[in-house]
């Protein structure tokens, strides 16, 4: 049974660092939704799977550290990445080691462009319009090439993104939804009620926010309209300030919900707006949240000794001896690759022509190359 409650619409594909590399029936390559997880892992880990993954197809690329991963606490061989690929891609599909490990990456790179795809473009939102951001132990090593498959021309990786989850829990402020369900024509609802509701719900978020110790000076409220045209099954969600309700009445609510509706859909029409939901975000504002901006985590360091690697990108038929530096070697003047940024939790590639800066507080902001966004179409 379909059920109407609240969700987060997650688009998840079997596409990552430990998705394995094989071929079907047909003799196509195949990358996931089979994984080798974290244990036994990849190839390269040793620990006893001999499958190719993503991860091995990275490491014969170039781009991780050939010798150990997560700031050199995870020993690898990549010998062992170089062995899983000629043995189960390479050698039966007649191919360079090389090509075969470039064919793993960029089916990998597909599946997560087509996922992007499926709620954007076939939503009817513009990519070109959109950021693009990246982050988990993987996820950066591969941000810049799926941003170039759907068109999108900037990237940013986000301070500790390999632990982003965890970051995210202690960067966050406490925060209670509140919805109260009011079916009916915006143009026969009364005002009082609205004011009524409204008020309702913000006693409801005061309530429960001073049960969990916030002040009423730490408490902040957002208000939501669900919304549709008569007869429409699903609703657009709309931002509006309560006090325009005291102030012109229910018809801002349909004001509002024109131009959004045109902007997401690309029409509107004169047909009757009717409201179902009244929604309240109550947030309390917690005192001691990680704050980036004084956190000196990804700021800048030393510069470190030389360090370079033979790197292979898509439109090169050679390696390239690409630069390593330290995520935190990045300022805000532009760093143009190729390069390849390291940090204890992940791995940021910057394949040639795209410029990686930083925001000041640890994030790494990379424009993609035009010649990168017409390569991949």
């Amino acid at each position: 049974y379909m059920l109407k409650v609240p969700a987060i619409d997650i688009a998840e594909i079997g596409a990552g660092g430990g998705s394995i590399a094989w071929l079907d029936d047909g003799g196509l390559l195949q990358v996931g939704p089979l994984s080798a997880g974290a244990d036994p892992g990849p190839a390269c880990y040793g620990q006893g799977n001999k499958q190719p993954t993503v991860t091995d197809a990275n490491v014969v690329l170039g781009y991780l550290n050939p010798t150990s991963l997560a700031g050199g606490s995870l020993p690898i061989n990549a010998a062992l990445s170089a062995q899983a690929i000629d043995e189960h891609i390479a050698a039966p599909l007649d191919l360079t080691r090389i090509a075969a490990a470039a064919g793993i990456r960029h089916i990998a790179n597909v599946a997560m462009a087509q996922a992007i795809r499926s709620v954007t473009i076939e939503r009817g939102r513009d990519l070109r319009d959109m950021t693009l951001m990246a982050f988990g132990g993987s996820g950066p090593a591969h941000a810049i090439d799926v941003a170039a498959i759907l068109g999108i021309g900037k990237v940013i990786i986000p301070v500790m993104s390999g632990v982003f989850s965890a970051v995210g829990m202690l960067g966050s402020d406490v925060e209670h939804n509140f919805v109260r369900n009011l079916v009916c024509r915006l143009d026969r609802i009364e005002r009082q009620l609205l004011e009524k509701t409204i008020e309702e719900l913000r006693s409801q978020g005061i309530s429960r926010l001073q049960q969990d110790g916030f002040d009423d000076d730490r408490i902040k409220f957002s208000f939501t309209a669900d919304m549709h045209y008569l007869g429409q099954s699903s609703e657009l969600t709309v931002s509006f300030d309560p006090a325009e309700i005291t102030t012109t009445g229910p018809s801002f609510l349909e004001d509002a919900f024109h131009p959004a509706y045109l902007e997401a859909y690309g029409y509107r029409n004169d047909e009757p707006v009717e409201l179902v939901n009244i929604r309240l975000t109550g947030s309390g504002m917690r005192e001691h949240r990680l704050a980036f901006e004084e956190s000196n985590t990804g700021r800048f360091g030393a510069p470190v000794g030389d360090q370079h690697r033979d790197a292979w990108f898509d439109d090169e038929d050679h390696a390239i001896l690409t630069p390593v530096w330290p995520r935190s070697q990045i300022t805000r003047d532009a760093l143009t690759g190729p390069a390849i940024l390291e940090s204890y939790d992940t791995t940021i590639l910057v394949p040639p022509g795209c410029m990686a800066t930083s925001d000041g507080y640890g994030s790494v902001m990379i424009d993609v190359s035009e010649k990168l966004i017409e390569g991949a179409k």
